[in-house]
């Protein structure tokens, strides 16, 4: 987990002419605080019909993170300008020895493959991704369409609360994400996919 990864451009929802791409990244400490140390593009593997019954439907995906078959657009560790205090691994995953491997980039060859490889190109594709204003942050990204699955699921209380990630996971999933228990930290992968599913959950189902 971590290493550069890629695959081809993304693929539209059926019959919709939409592509939806989940996003998650993950932060570490520098000098300024936290930022950006990875950055995970999924989206669908095949794009799927309508289906009310998506829930019971799903088969097990190849990496075993989700139950839909997806592919990893772009999944890289990323260079902070100024160096890493704390890699916050509780949270993060993140190791000093995998930075040491690698690969990294920086911010600007990140944004310049999410150009080149057309993940975040243009009106058709929707970001999708859990407080994904976050996430938005972190990538100092600005894009006009996006999907945040905290407010597709809101919280009881009400705003300023939040529903988190692992517990929509477990309820609306059936399946158990960000498993660490505060040592080995999340997975930015696993989480990318968590919120792909609930966003398609939503669709479906309403």
């Amino acid at each position: 987990a971590g290493s550069e990864a890629s695959a081809p451009a993304p693929a539209p929802v059926a019959g919709s002419g939409v592509r939806l791409v989940a996003v998650d990244c993950e932060m570490s400490y520098t000098c300024a605080g936290l930022e950006l140390t990875r950055a995970t593009f999924v989206q669908l593997a095949a794009a799927p019909a309508a289906d009310p019954n998506l829930r019971t439907g799903l088969s097990p995906a190849p990496s075993g993170h989700g139950r839909l078959g997806t592919k990893v657009l772009l999944d890289t560790l990323v260079r902070p300008a100024r160096p890493v205090t704390d890699f916050n691994t509780a949270f993060s995953g993140i190791t000093q020895e995998m930075f040491n491997q690698g690969p990294t980039v920086s911010l600007e060859e990140l944004h310049r493959r999410l150009r080149d490889r057309g993940i975040v190109h243009g009106q058709r594709t929707v970001l999708v991704g859990h407080s994904i204003d976050s996430d938005l942050r972190a990538l100092k990204l600005v894009h006009s369409r996006v999907v945040d699955t905290a407010a597709l699921f809101p919280s009881p209380r009400g705003p300023p609360f939040k529903l988190g990630l692992k517990g929509l996971a477990a309820q609306l999933l059936g399946r158990q994400i960000q498993e660490g228990d505060g040592s080995t930290g999340h997975d930015s992968a696993q989480d990318a996919i968590a919120s792909l599913e609930l966003c398609l959950l939503k669709l479906n189902s309403g």
